[in-house]
């Protein structure tokens, strides 16, 4: 038989398995509605920065002030809106400017540098929250332009002539609390990259376990490993013991070169000419502290006990390796992708953050949401709900191992004509 021959016969193997064709088409719906999930939650920042209204505070009374809130508004079709309090706006908008006292007066100043307080309201965990500062210095950039504008058509000058800047100085809330934007910038990055890591980690688990069970039904070596004096709990302990260690061997690799490879890549900051990084880990372990990184940590361990039990379940139930291979893949790619695309679309910073808990993969995050938000509440809601998932599946793995139909798995075939 031709080596074409062999690749053919191999590859129809697979693509005539029904478990195959279910991972595929399960697969497909899943990323379509996930892809659409995170299409509407990016249409909404855009929309946010676009045509979101923003409260101001205006509590300069100078004419020249007036003349460039009015232009400025108008430009933006009518986007400012004026707010009495820092608190009121907050309420109302998510973004908040003030113009303080003696705005205008710098302005008309030679070479002049004028101050806006932005206030940014947090209320979901997203990558995408960050940018809601940047309208801030959107308006206090069209605030100077404008004002440039207005003073040389005053004096009759060229506009180029004039040097007229508005600096913004954001302060940003979550809550009542107020939070450092670039610190929050850091631990959503910091806990996007940490996610990706553990992200695969707990996916090779789950594959590794699933393969180990499945091969060794294939090659008739399962039945004499059940027949050593050791209990079948012990068995599929070690299972999945070994499976983890396996994990965490390639995934410390991986890690150290991407860390190596990051590291090699500085950012240069403008303003200052200082280099920095574009991430950290420590930044997370830092803002978390000694009892979130505690926390982060046994989310680590239920994570990988979860995708252990899950691929062990899955490799006792199938029929081969080909079958294991088939459900294990899309079922990790689905909590994995999962776990990523959450924090696209956000995570409200309240207590149904604790919801990621039953997901087991999504316990991390709502460990960050808990120590941004400073409601321990969450984290704790959600370790109990990753707890008691853990247990349900181990506790089914170890009934599945205790009955006979772990030798014959579940075979999903066509009905013969």
């Amino acid at each position: 038989m031709s080596l074409a021959k062999l690749v053919k016969k191999e590859v129809m193997a697979v693509l005539k398995s029904p478990a195959f064709i279910m991972g595929l088409v399960f697969m497909a719906i899943y990323f379509v509605a996930l892809g659409r999930m995170v299409g509407v939650a990016t249409e909404q920042v855009v929309r946010e920065a676009v045509e979101a209204p923003v409260g101001v505070i205006v509590e300069d009374e100078d004419y020249f002030t007036a003349r460039v809130v009015y232009t400025v508004n108008a430009s933006l079709k009518g986007r400012l809106i004026a707010v009495r309090t820092i608190e009121e706006g907050v309420r109302k908008f998510s973004v908040v400017i003030s113009i303080p006292r003696g705005f205008g007066a710098s302005l008309l100043g030679p070479n002049a540098t004028a101050f806006v307080n932005g206030y940014v309201a947090i209320d979901r965990a997203s990558a995408f929250q960050q940018a809601r500062a940047g309208v801030v210095t959107a308006v206090a950039r069209a605030l100077g332009e404008t004002a440039k504008l207005l003073v040389a058509i005053e004096r009759g000058v060229n506009i180029s002539e004039l040097n007229k800047v508005v600096v913004a100085r954001v302060e940003t809330r979550v809550g009542g609390r107020v939070v450092n934007l670039e610190a929050l910038s850091s631990l959503f990055g910091s806990t996007m990259m940490f996610a990706v890591f553990i992200g695969i980690l707990a996916m090779m688990t789950l594959m590794y376990s699933a393969q180990a069970v499945a091969s060794e039904k294939e090659e008739k070596a399962f039945e004499m490993l059940l027949t050593l004096p050791v209990s079948r709990s012990t068995i599929a302990l070690a299972k999945i013991a070994g499976a983890v260690v396996i994990s965490v061997f390639m995934v410390v690799i991986y890690f150290a070169g991407f860390s190596y490879m990051m590291s090699a890549m500085p950012q240069v900051d403008q303003t200052t000419g200082a280099t920095t990084f574009t991430w950290s880990l420590w930044d997370l372990v830092t803002y978390l502290g000694s009892s979130g990184v505690s926390l982060l940590v046994v989310s680590l361990g239920l994570m990988l006990l979860f995708s252990g039990a899950l691929g062990l379940l899955i490799g006792v139930l199938s029929s081969d390796t080909r079958v294991a291979g088939a459900l294990a893949g899309p079922i990790g790619a689905v909590l994995y992708v999962g776990l990523i695309a959450t924090q696209f679309i956000g995570v409200p910073l309240g207590i149904e953050a604790s919801l990621l808990g039953a997901t087991v993969y999504g316990l991390p995050l709502a460990i960050v949401v808990a120590s941004v938000s400073g409601d321990e509440t969450i984290a704790l809601l959600a370790l109990l709900l990753s707890i008691a998932v853990v247990a349900t599946i181990l506790t089914t793995v170890v009934k599945v191992f205790g009955s006979e139909r772990i030798l014959i798995g579940v075979s999903i075939r066509r009905r013969p004509k």
